[in-house]
């Protein structure tokens, strides 16, 4: 689930950036080839860096980005800023001329953003901050194979807010919580409950009794065999399975 909602998120980011950069080029003067377009973003993006730093992140040799900073320059959408603490020193910023004649990356960034906002409480959005604030670059911060370098609950939380920005109208859940305690799995299930007009089916070993009563129907396996099917008070009243996985979870009696 998680490399799956991470791979749809980066699709969904570049394929807008592509798009916006051609919708650029068809109506205005293609002034900036797409490498050089591809160039300023990505010193936006590492905040004022040295052509050293720029190469580097790019891997591409020095003398190839400073041909092209040079010539970004010259065409005015980068300029160099001498260092205040090294004076052979330069750092490179994008300038108002690209922002004004481009402004790419950010209109998609922002429209996501209002759609999280609009979706999701303060409290709700406050933590998805606070685990993007964990990590070392925040919201750039690049997560290793399997999301080697965050715990598992970060990995399911991360991977959850992605799959949910995408608005999508059912979701199958298989134990999203499983490397959660039992508080942020609980609040966690009832965020995915809360969504409006979001069909879900819900794959779970957790009973949570507040949120079992907000499902339409629970079918509860045992042994791989279908034992019960109904809703919570149905099911809870009839004293069966549920009702003995509701108590032994720590359930007040139904």
């Amino acid at each position: 689930m998680l490399q799956h909602a991470f791979f749809n998120v980066y699709t969904k980011f570049k394929v807008h950036f592509y798009q916006e950069i051609f919708q650029r080029f068809q109506t205005r003067e293609a002034n900036l080839t797409t490498v050089e377009t591809f160039c300023v973003e990505t010193i936006q993006a590492l905040g004022s860096p040295t052509v050293n730093e720029f190469a580097t992140f790019m891997r591409i040799s020095p003398p190839n980005a400073t041909y092209k900073v040079n010539s970004l320059v010259k065409k005015g959408y980068i300029r160099k800023v001498q260092s205040a603490e090294d004076r052979r020193e330069y750092h490179l910023e994008v300038t108002p001329k690209y922002f004004d004649y481009y402004n790419i990356s950010t209109s998609y960034l922002v429209e996501v953003m209002s759609r999280v906002t609009r979706r999701f409480s303060a409290e709700e959005c406050a933590r998805l901050e606070e685990m993007l604030s964990a990590l070392p670059e925040g919201a750039e911060a690049l997560i290793g194979e399997n999301g080697r370098n965050i715990s598992g609950g970060e990995a399911q939380r991360l991977g959850l807010a992605r799959c949910l920005a995408h608005g999508a109208q059912f979701m199958v859940f298989d134990e999203v919580a499983a490397s959660l305690d039992n508080r942020n799995a609980e609040e966690i299930e009832k965020t995915i409950l809360s969504l409006p007009e979001a069909g879900v089916l819900m794959i779970t070993h957790r009973v949570f009794a507040e949120n079992m009563r907000r499902y339409d129907r629970i079918f509860v396996l045992k042994d791989g065999a279908l034992v019960e099917q109904g809703t919570w008070e149905e099911l809870t009243g009839q004293r069966g399975e549920l009702y003995r996985l509701s108590l032994q979870a720590g359930n007040n009696e139904p």
